[in-house]
């Protein structure tokens, strides 16, 4: 176990910045996840921890050494990745010890690693089976096994769920909750699922193109993102972000706000206007279950611009009742509540829970 400390790190790839002066300490111990859209940076970034990529500026701190300039097998870091990366023709019990036999480890301690693996992940009875004959959750656990057995000071996973069925993603990541839990050995894990990240992380760090635009702990980052980015990212469904201007005087704002952000679950639906409140049509209705996604559009929003806004790229192109385009607001509410889709209701939210950012796209406090 092992502190890792990233120090002003950078990267270009393929004449492309990929990595913008990236810092970062994780605590020994901690599990933290970096998360973010396709072509962020997380799983660069994760290869230069492993040292598969050298930085151009910066240096990275493991424990109180500088790896840096230090090959991967000198690192002492085990990695799981997306594709299992499994030996076809070895069994269980020899992907498991295979690592171990790398370093020349003695037989007596090589058993006693793969019997408290097996036991760890449910393994006992696959030992003898070779990769073709495991399902993908069986084969996911023998490559978290294979990282396990190692001992190392620092895990790292690469969105390692991703070939999963939705169930077994369910499964897998309570697995690897409970097996942090268990050795107490800091970790890094890269996804772009905000299911995987606010459930796993003690610390969250939310990359886009090549910055780290905030970190924290999950439940810090939700209520109170730093930029409009994070508000529209983290967040399922994300937060809903408006264009000020065109709000009405209802929905109260700071000077200097450009975007007024309610997250959907803060919002509610009445036939009068209550607290902060707009006035929207429903134009779309998804039953969850237990809840009902309402999805509505506010007449006069124009596209949202300026750093950090996402939302409304391209949204001149959008129809005037787009899921994506401006104006479009989604407020969870109960299951048994079924607006008319057609209707125009008022959608009103408490004063403290409305977010408010800059035209830079920044959180005004």
């Amino acid at each position: 176990m092992a502190e890792l400390h990233l120090q002003g790190i950078e990267k270009t790839l393929g004449g492309n910045r990929i990595l913008k002066g990236i810092d970062l300490r994780a605590r020994a111990g901690e599990l933290v996840v970096l998360v973010g859209a396709s072509g962020c940076g997380k799983s660069t970034l994760l290869r230069v921890i492993a040292g598969l990529e050298t930085p151009d500026k910066g240096r990275v701190r493991l424990g109180d050494q500088d790896v840096t300039a230090r090959d991967p097998k000198e690192r002492d870091i085990a990695m799981v990745f997306q594709s299992y990366a499994l030996y076809p023709h070895l069994s269980v019990r020899d992907n498991l010890s295979f690592g171990l036999r790398l370093r020349k480890t003695d037989q007596a301690t090589i058993d006693a690693r793969i019997a408290e693996v097996s036991e760890m992940l449910g393994l006992g009875e696959l030992l003898d089976r070779l990769p073709r004959e495991l399902s993908g959750g069986q084969r996911q656990r023998v490559a978290m096994g294979r990282a396990i057995a190692r001992r190392p000071k620092l895990f790292l996973f690469d969105e390692p769920l991703s070939n999963l069925d939705a169930k077994l993603r369910n499964r897998v990541r309570v697995e690897i909750k409970s097996l942090h839990r268990s050795l107490k050995t800091t970790m890094v894990y890269v996804t772009h699922d905000q299911l995987e990240a606010m459930t796993l992380a003690h610390l969250l760090v939310v990359l886009d193109k090549g910055v780290v635009q905030q970190q924290g702990s999950p439940l810090e980052i939700f209520e109170r993102p730093a930029n409009r980015f994070v508000a529209g990212f983290i967040g399922s469904p994300p937060m809903n972000l408006l264009d000020a201007d065109s709000l009405p005087n209802t929905m109260p704002q700071p000077a200097g706000c450009a975007t007024v952000g309610v997250r959907p679950h803060q919002l509610a639906l009445h036939a009068d206007g209550l607290g902060a409140h707009f006035p929207a049509k429903v134009i779309a209705v998804e039953p969850m279950g237990a809840e009902t996604w309402v999805h509505g559009q506010v007449e006069g929003q124009g596209a949202l611009q300026g750093p950090g806004g996402s939302q409304g790229q391209g949204a001149s192109h959008a129809s005037a009742e787009s899921l994506d385009g401006p104006g479009h607001v989604v407020c969870a509410v109960p299951g048994h509540v079924a607006p008319k889709v057609g209707e125009t209701l008022f959608w009103c939210a408490d004063e403290d829970d409305l977010h408010h950012f800059d035209d830079r796209g920044q959180r005004i406090e």
